[in-house]
């Protein structure tokens, strides 16, 4: 979740991404070495209806490989170098 300020009375959209060290855990409990990420999310932000300021939530995914099979659960250990960009 966030909020941008400056928007005037328009809608807009989010594009949100960053880096994040992530794992699988496996059903035994067992983590693999982690690897790097690049995640990507977009937000939409609704009608500007408090002076050209908007809260907004993104919801984001991992962009490259899964972990082997449904049965491992995908870790997200760090998120680091987060960009966004609004777009009116």
């Amino acid at each position: 979740m966030g909020k941008v300020v400056g928007l005037g009375n328009r809608l807009g959209t989010i594009e949100v991404t960053a880096d994040a060290d992530v794992t699988c855990i496996n059903p035994g409990g067992q983590t693999p070495p982690p690897w790097t990420e690049r995640i990507v999310g977009y937000g939409f932000t609704e009608p500007i209806t408090r002076n050209g300021a908007q809260r907004f939530d993104v919801i984001a995914s991992p962009t490259g490989r899964d972990c082997p099979n449904a049965n491992w659960t995908l870790d997200v250990l760090r998120i680091y170098n987060i960009q966004a960009t609004v777009t009116r």
